[in-house]
């Protein structure tokens, strides 16, 4: 299999949730949140203990505000 055909199986495995908040008179979104449980590719690699499951597990959550307004980014240094 090719990495990306690989990538797309492990992804029948995943128990992903997502919740979008949306402005209600502007219909952008305010708010993102990603509630994952995903198996990890190879349970062999990780040599689990018996019984248990190897997951990954996450929350992933970015807020939008400011919309068209500027940003002003300064260089690293």
């Amino acid at each position: 299999l090719y990495p990306d055909e690989l990538h797309r199986q492990w992804l029948g495995y995943s128990d992903t949730t997502v919740e979008l908040w949306i402005g209600e008179e502007d219909y952008l979104i305010r708010k993102y949140q990603a509630d994952e449980r995903n198996p990890y590719p190879s349970m062999s690699e990780l040599s689990p203990p018996a019984g248990s499951e190897s997951r990954h597990v996450a929350t992933e959550v970015a807020e939008f505000y400011d919309y068209n307004e500027p940003v002003d980014i300064e260089p690293p240094l």
